[in-house]
């Protein structure tokens, strides 16, 4: 399960600052891609940016109606290149383009809308409800659902392996 701590999931990376992180986002969202055991996201607030990808990347989120979403970049002055496969499968081609491009921030409503948040819910029931889907994910067998994940990303033509990702960086 991923989550954020406190009011947002995360409202971004914090650009410029000179920082650089023990790893790049791209490998980390692979790791959660090729993860054998499914993952779900818990957002809440903002998730902005790489965040998103974060989410996307998951298996399944789980968005309290006050969550908003976006995908900045562009509006940055730069192309998230590595992160646009994650953000394709989880939201479809023909959506990415008009966020991606416009970097406008979208509601939780519309997310769900789109596919890209599959349970939608009041922040005050958002608990409740990813513990009910974790608790239905608990009922798999751990090695099947392993098998179907890796099945399942050799059938995606736009799954991107790690050194995908390297090469795009």
């Amino acid at each position: 399960v991923l989550r954020g701590a406190g009011k947002h999931f995360s409202a971004g990376a914090a650009i410029g600052e000179g920082g650089h992180p023990r790893r790049p986002i791209f490998e980390i969202c692979g790791l959660i891609d090729a993860a054998p055991k499914p993952t779900v996201a818990v957002v809440q607030g903002a998730c902005i940016g790489g965040a998103l990808a974060l989410a996307s990347c998951c298996d399944m989120i789980v968005a309290s109606r006050e969550a908003s979403f976006s995908i900045p970049e562009v509006r940055l002055g730069f192309a998230p290149g590595p992160l646009i496969g994650f953000f394709a499968r989880a939201m479809g081609y023909r959506t990415l383009r008009r966020y991606l491009l416009s970097g406008e921030r979208f509601s939780a409503e519309e997310a769900h809308r789109i596919g890209l948040v599959h349970e939608l819910c009041d922040a005050s029931s958002i608990e409740s409800v990813a513990d009910n889907l974790i608790d239905a994910l608990l009922l798999g067998a751990p090695g099947a659902a392993a098998r179907a994940k890796h099945l399942l990303r050799k059938q995606t033509p736009t799954a991107l392996s790690a050194n995908d990702l390297r090469e795009l960086q």
